[in-house]
């Protein structure tokens, strides 16, 4: 009985962990949760602007809690170049929040860290 009760949480895990993706024009958006193992409040979901650059937005208890349009910690306003990296961002922010690390804070140290292009 205990193997069936692994192999159903394992199952549902891998359920929960793909990322869903929305459509496949200006609208498209990725959507997943911080951390499947675990209750969690926040979520992220990464967005196409309308000019082709990406962005997140994190919510709490899905309600919206920060969208951010522009990669944060640079001194000039610009979107992430693609999905990867926005998602990469988004998860630490998420990962902070969940940690009660308020505000997120995002360092030019930890962009160059996850690789993020700007």
């Amino acid at each position: 009985m205990k193997w069936f009760i692994r192999i159903s949480s394992l199952i549902l895990i891998m359920l929960m962990m793909p990322i869903l993706i929305i459509g496949e024009n200006d609208n498209t958006q990725i959507s997943c949760n911080q951390d499947v193992s675990a209750v969690s409040d926040y979520a992220y979901i990464v967005m196409k602007n309308d000019t082709g650059g990406w962005y997140y937005e994190i919510t709490k208890q899905g309600k919206p809690f920060i969208i951010q349009k522009n990669i944060p910690a640079i001194q000039r306003k610009v979107a992430f170049q693609d999905s990867i990296q926005s998602l990469l961002v988004a998860k630490s922010v998420a990962k902070k929040l969940e940690n009660g690390i308020f505000p997120p804070t995002i360092t030019v140290t930890e962009l160059q860290k996850l690789q993020i292009n700007y």
